[in-house]
């Protein structure tokens, strides 16, 4: 699956190193499919890294226009509704709604041998927050001195196969979206945005995203797969791109769609009441804006 990596921009996020000795336990009421699938692709570990990396997107980002009195709960609420424990409960739920459990464990099968976990092991190290200062050296190297083309054409299909950076662009623009809705859903005489003024908030954040989110997916992966083989990669590529495979893309990103608006959901009704008091304690003040968490590429097959 692919990993999903919240950060400023298009950047890396250095927010310190993510234990995944604390990652949240796998449900008992997950079946084994499930718990063996999150283990093996390592989605528990793209989630858990996804939530590290929470603080610093947030201060950055989602509290930016929020009063000064209200900084600290607005905060918190976030950081709260995209912890690791709900956003890993919300992908077992995705996962255990699927209908050919059979899916997950040849998925799975497949990320238990040599390349699968070679491969799954160095998205996992290279999504750590404590990678980005690799990643930002990286790709100040590779401006002046470029991957051979044969390496950049093998990534860019690699982006091709599974669709990495339009979905990232997507992950944003649904989260943004159902950020706007719940919060307006959850304050009294809050205006309600209507479904063309949501598309229309899609449409224009895939427009303003796409074209850059294709560049510093490019350069994510190459520097995540750097230690890979050609051979390797085309062989991972290979396999994403096989039925299998392509059916674990699809798996990967709907667990992710649906933890992400699932935690979208509830911080919006939670930023609701918060919005509201600030309103009614300061009739005059301005609406106040709550940007969604950006993420950033996911590289390969982790959703």
């Amino acid at each position: 699956m692919k990993r999903l990596m919240l950060v400023l921009g298009c950047g890396a996020a250095a927010v310190g190193v993510v234990d995944l000795a604390t990652r949240p336990a796998l449900a008992a009421s997950a079946s084994a499919p499930v718990r063996d699938y999150m283990t093996s692709s390592g989605l528990t570990d793209s989630l858990v890294a996804m939530a590290a990396g929470m603080p610093a997107q947030l201060e950055g980002n989602a509290t930016r226009d929020v009063p000064p009195e209200a900084g600290d709960a607005v905060k918190k609420i976030l950081l709260d509704a995209f912890a690791s424990k709900m956003l890993v409960a919300a992908a077992e739920e995705s996962l255990g709604r699927v209908k050919q459990p059979q899916q997950l464990t040849d998925a799975s099968a497949w990320f238990k041998q040599p390349l699968g976990k070679k491969m799954v092991a160095m998205e996992i190290a290279a999504g750590r927050p404590e990678a980005s200062k690799e990643l930002e050296a990286y790709a100040a190297e590779i401006q002046k001195t470029p991957p051979a083309r044969q390496r950049i054409t093998l990534v860019q299909r690699l982006d091709n196969v599974t669709d990495a950076s339009r979905f990232t662009v997507q992950i944003l623009a649904s989260l943004t979206a159902n950020l706007a809705r719940s919060v307006s859903e959850a304050t009294p005489g809050g205006k309600q945005p209507s479904d063309a003024d949501l598309q229309t908030l899609i449409r224009t954040m895939h427009n303003k995203l796409e074209e850059p989110m294709r560049n510093a997916t490019l350069v994510q992966n190459l520097f995540t797969f750097r230690a890979a083989s050609d051979a390797e990669l085309n062989a991972y590529i290979d396999w994403l791109d096989s039925p299998v495979g392509r059916t674990s893309i699809q798996l990967g990103k709907d667990a992710m769609m649906d933890a992400m608006v699932a935690s979208a959901d509830v911080a919006g009704k939670r930023l609701g009441v918060e919005l509201a008091a600030i309103k009614k304690a300061n009739p005059q003040r301005a609406p106040v804006p709550v940007a969604a968490p950006a993420p950033t590429p996911m590289p390969a097959a982790r959703p």
